[in-house]
C-alpha cells in the first residue's frame, strides 16, 4: 500500500501535468497551493520538467513531460 502523501503526490502531478494553473492542495501541509513552473530540459528538446512546489511548507516535487 502506498504511502498517503506519495498517492497525493501524484494525484497533483496529474492534475498539473493537464494544467499547470489549477488549484492543488500541498499533498504535504495541505495548507498552501502548488505552484508550479516549467524549466527546458538541457537534455533535449522534446522533454521538459515541471516543478511544483508550495510556498508555505516549500516542499517540492518535479514532473518530467514531453511536448506537445
Amino acid at each position: 500500500m502506498r504511502d498517503d502523501k506519495v498517492s497525493k503526490w501524484i494525484q497533483a502531478a496529474k492534475i498539473l501535468g493537464k494544467d499547470p494553473i489549477e488549484k492543488v492542495a500541498c499533498p504535504e501541509c495541505g495548507q498552501g497551493e502548488l505552484e508550479s513552473t516549467d524549466v527546458d530540459s538541457h537534455l533535449d528538446s522534446v522533454n521538459f520538467e515541471r516543478y511544483m512546489h508550495c510556498p508555505i511548507c516549500l516542499k517540492r516535487n518535479i514532473l518530467r513531460m514531453k511536448r506537445g
